[in-house]
């Protein structure tokens, strides 16, 4: 089968190109040049800027691909232009979404009201009512126009090119350029802390995660899907832990032999406090129909993460403390007296 993944050099994009390449399918990849990722030689790259991607229209339609993968559709404008160059191009469009369309992502970031949203969510669950949700939170162009769901409504409402969404979870792996794990490995690893303090309501909170090589499979297998496979599926890995069962599992990875003390949420930051509302997906349709399974454990997932994440450090490391150590220090004295 011949694959376009447009953005296929970052983070999620090399994991899929390097999957789809160990199953024997002929890739080409859409990025702007500024960053190349280590992918096989025989992988095509196509050079541009993606809102403007309609530029390479008669070059996508000599290299006639089955398949579409967008790593990287964020906005409605972006979703209408490529289903404008793909329709009549590729027999299908297969399309990362995110968890963040639930109405109980729009708890968890205050942007919805009323009473928590029962889990395990599934594909037909509330989607949030308020749109733009990082909109008032973010002053920037992104976040301005920022939305899955309107990304979602376009490409499966064009009845010509057929469309699979999948709606990620938080993904952690190697090249991961948020560098999650590190709010953990910093306290841990790298500054030697004895203890940790999160609130109790954060701790208790379960969210759904992913793998980057395990989400990598469930996008091939979208790709690889029959021809006339449209909807959406969840993505996620399991079990789904709670925020202090995935920093335990980090700790065993590092051998950190420290405590993880909990504390009333309004003695901690805004970002270690409980929001009362979990955000986990049932992935039971994607893996009845397209057969998902994990390729990867949890534990050596954890492994291979914390070991990219440790040789490729940012330079900025204040950027992933999330409490003041004196801050902290003090609530500790003051937790133990208790």
């Amino acid at each position: 089968m011949r694959i376009i993944v447009l953005g296929g050099t970052q983070f999620i994009g090399p994991a899929v190109v390097q999957r789809l390449c160990n199953l024997g399918h002929e890739v080409a990849i859409f990025h702007r040049g500024r960053t190349e990722a280590n992918l096989p030689e025989k992988v095509r790259h196509f050079h541009g800027d993606r809102n403007r991607i309609a530029d390479l229209g008669s070059e996508f339609r000599a290299y006639a691909p089955d398949v579409v993968i967008d790593t990287g559709l964020f906005n409605e404008a972006q979703a209408m232009d490529v289903t404008m160059v793909f329709t009549h191009v590729a027999k299908r469009l297969v399309v990362l979404s995110s968890l963040d369309v639930y109405q109980a992502f729009g708890y968890i970031l205050g942007t919805e009201s009323g009473p928590p949203q029962s889990v395990p969510i599934r594909e037909d669950g509330a989607l949030r009512t308020k749109l733009y949700p990082f909109r008032d939170k973010l002053m920037t162009d992104f976040a301005r126009k920022y939305d899955k769901i309107l990304v979602e409504r376009t490409v499966l409402n064009n009845p010509e090119l057929p469309a699979l969404v999948l709606r990620l979870p938080m993904v952690y792996g190697a090249r991961d350029y948020q560098h999650r794990l590190l709010y953990w490995l910093k306290p841990m690893e790298l500054d030697k802390r004895t203890a940790i303090v999160l609130g109790k309501g954060y701790a208790s909170q379960r969210l759904s995660r992913g793998y980057v090589e395990n989400v990598a499979n469930a996008i091939a297998l979208g790709a690889l899907a029959g021809a006339g496979m449209r909807g959406v599926y969840n993505v996620a890995d399991s079990p789904t832990l709670s925020n202090l069962e995935w920093g335990m599992e980090i700790a065993k990875c590092v051998g950190w032999d420290g405590k993880i003390e909990l504390a009333p949420d309004d003695r901690v930051p805004e970002a270690l406090r409980g929001r009362g509302q979990d955000l986990v997906a049932d992935t039971t349709k994607i893996r009845d129909e397209l057969d998902y399974r994990e390729l990867v454990s949890l534990g050596d997932g954890l492994k291979k993460s914390v070991e990219w994440e440790l040789a490729n450090l940012p330079k900025n490391l204040t950027d992933f403390q999330l409490f003041d150590y004196a801050e902290e220090d003090k609530l500790l004295r003051q937790l133990s007296s208790s």
